[in-house]
């Protein structure tokens, strides 16, 4: 072994590992800031449930009805809150490295198994345990893991936990942040929706000019629609999940 070939694995062996810290703590930091984020805007959720309790306390013509869905999202707002907490501890006190998804995968199956022996009547145990399953097969490639669990919450719900057998069919498309829903259709319907205008007679006594004016307002004016009809069911799903709190 030459010499310069032992410099250099001194300093692979050597520098290697902080290498590994590096990323690790990385990584960790992000998740951290993220799961920041997730509380904060929870604490908001939180006080703004708060002044409608009040309120409605106070109203005489409130009804108790409409009272009671109230405190059930403050249950819920505030199990979402105890879970962030209980992640950012768990990153912080025992993620030294290797990849963050299969660490919370393992995290929240011990939370799951802790829960169950402690607080069975809870549905903490429950949550956890298909959230575990959940982020083990399903995520994309380079899909955030906190992002996916955000997203596996707000249509889950903890109060109600959903199997994530329900979150897949949820998720047929998405970007690695957001998710959205597919509309299945028989093969042979393929293309029908749009053969009427396909078979229209074409006008060609029009300006080139025009047509190129024409196709970039049909294209921004689909982009838009697209980008609408993606948030309406990305707030559809989202509502879903909570309105069984309520």
């Amino acid at each position: 072994m030459t010499k310069n070939t032992m410099i250099c694995l001194f300093t692979i062996f050597t520098f290697f590992p902080f290498f590994c810290w590096g990323m690790a703590h990385q990584q960790g930091r992000q998740a951290l800031q993220q799961l920041e984020l997730l509380k904060q805007n929870l604490h908001k959720k939180i006080s703004w449930v708060d002044i409608r309790i009040e309120k409605s306390l106070r109203s005489k013509d409130e009804k108790l009805s409409q009272i009671e869905p109230l405190g059930q999202l403050r249950k819920e707002y505030l199990l979402r809150l105890d879970l962030y907490n209980r992640l950012g501890l768990g990153i912080e006190s025992y993620f030294k490295g290797g990849e963050l998804k299969v660490f919370l995968t393992g995290y929240l199956l011990k939370l799951s198994e802790i829960e169950l022996k402690e607080n069975p009547q809870d549905s903490l145990w429950r949550f956890a345990l298909y959230m575990s399953r959940a982020l083990d097969k399903v995520p994309e490639r380079f899909e955030q893991p906190i992002d996916f669990i955000s997203a596996y919450v707000s249509f889950s719900t903890l109060l109600e936990p959903k199997p994530p057998e329900d979150f897949i069919i949820s998720r047929n498309y998405t970007n690695g942040r957001d998710f959205a829903v597919g509309s299945p259709i028989e093969r042979d319907q393929i293309g029908q929706k749009e053969l009427p205008t396909l078979q229209a007679p074409i006008k060609i006594q029009v300006k080139t000019t025009d047509i190129i004016k024409a196709a970039g307002a049909a294209g921004a004016a689909g982009a838009a629609g697209a980008a609408g009809d993606s948030n309406q069911g990305l707030s559809k799903d989202s509502n879903q999940g909570l309105s069984k709190d309520s």
